[in-house]
């Protein structure tokens, strides 16, 4: 049997607060989006950090199901009332730091998002819904699990799309 080569080593941060200003075209305008991203995580590659998922902390009560679950169960419909502004947030923070893995939590909910599509479509005048998949987790003694598999997914994918690092 002959043993699969090892990956080499990376670093990995996580940030608390990080602030970024993007500039992106809309129409004939160019649109300034600042983005206060709670907490990210980076790796280093290349020289240089790079974020590969990130992590908004709202406000206990702020993820209602209800407002998800027509989107959840599959179709393109979007997320409704305040569910569609959390979303909103994290497609834009997603957009400026080309990142596909977001999350949003409270202490009582933890969603996990892989955003789907052609990234140049998540911003405009005329958003539509993002295709995704997710993890609705409830369970406040598996979210650490579900939130360290999901970070292994995301730094995985990342590698595998950037540098063409296949990390198994």
């Amino acid at each position: 049997m002959v043993p699969l080569p090892r990956a080499r080593p990376y670093s990995i941060r996580s940030i608390s607060e990080s602030v970024e200003v993007v500039e992106f075209p809309v129409g004939n305008d160019v649109v300034k989006h600042l983005s206060r991203i709670d907490l990210s995580w980076e790796v280093f590659v290349e020289g240089v950090w790079q974020k590969f998922a990130f992590l908004e902390l709202k406000r206990p009560g702020a993820l209602k199901r209800t407002e998800w679950a027509p989107s959840m169960s599959g179709g393109q419909v979007p997320v409704r009332r305040s569910g569609e502004k959390i979303c909103r947030q994290l497609v834009k923070y997603a957009y400026n730091s080309g990142v596909r893995y977001v999350a949003a939590c409270t202490w009582d909910t933890l969603v996990l998002l892989k955003l789907g599509g052609e990234m140049n479509t998540w911003c405009g005048t005329e958003p539509s819904p993002i295709p995704a998949q997710f993890q609705w987790v409830e369970n406040k003694t598996e979210m650490k699990r579900h939130l360290y598999v999901f970070l292994k997914h995301a730094l995985r994918a990342f590698l595998s799309e950037k540098i063409g690092q296949v990390i198994l």
